[in-house]
């Protein structure tokens, strides 16, 4: 190797620090997915009994959940479920009132 290909590999060194912060890792794990829930495929298996070398894809995520109990019922639902629960909770509030 000349010496000119050495200061080229060092100065691509440092720039890759400098602009990237580093050669970084490359993640090998597996990505497994709502399709492979559905089907309990031995990836999906595996990564429920805790397997290195599996992760579960970002849509595999619970459900958000609501920020409080909006309907009064002692639990937090998902957003959706939540703020359905309380919109039918006062609508038949309303009817209530409405037929005494």
């Amino acid at each position: 190797m000349s010496l000119e290909s050495k200061q080229l590999r060092s100065l691509s060194k440092v720039y890759l620090e400098a602009v990237y912060g580093g050669e970084k890792k490359k993640d090998t794990s597996m990505v497994v997915t709502n399709a492979d829930k559905k089907a309990n495929t031995k990836a999906y298996q595996n990564m429920k009994a805790g397997v290195k070398g599996y992760k579960a894809a970002d849509h595999m995520g619970e459900e958000k959940k609501a920020a409080k109990d909006y309907d009064g019922d002692g639990k937090v639902e998902s957003g959706k479920d939540e703020y359905f629960r309380s919109k039918d909770k006062a609508i038949k509030k309303a009817m209530v009132k409405k037929i005494k």
